[in-house]
């Protein structure tokens, strides 16, 4: 026998942290669902009737939260120092010196065009 909902599960945002972007369509809040402890919400929102409505989206945990910022922060692309990398590159210092260039930070060795 398939279980019927007889209630609609109350929502309460509890603290609106702000919106994701320019749209306001999506939120970040802490949010408590129905008898549930709150917590931190991330969710397609709207207004209807004057009223903010949550729709799809994810709860997480403040440790969730604190594993998402750290696998955020590690994921971020690190500068590449081409300096460095050309200084321990022999056979590009060797080219340079003989009139080749790098270009646009890539590793790709031109001959330099003759001034006249």
């Amino acid at each position: 026998m398939a279980k019927e909902k007889d209630k609609q599960l109350s929502v309460d945002i509890q603290e609106e942290y702000g919106y994701l972007n320019e749209k306001k369509n999506k939120i970040f809040a802490k949010v408590q669902w129905g008898t549930n402890e709150p917590k931190l919400d991330i969710r397609k929102c709207f207004v209807k009737d004057g009223s903010l409505v949550l729709a799809g989206g994810i709860s997480l945990t403040e440790d969730e939260l604190d594993t998402l910022v750290e696998l955020a922060q590690s994921s971020k692309r690190k500068g590449v120092d081409f300096q460095e990398i050309f200084d321990t590159a022999e056979s590009i210092q060797e080219n340079r010196h003989k009139g080749f260039r790098t270009e646009d930070g890539f590793i790709r060795l031109h001959p330099k065009k003759p001034l006249f």
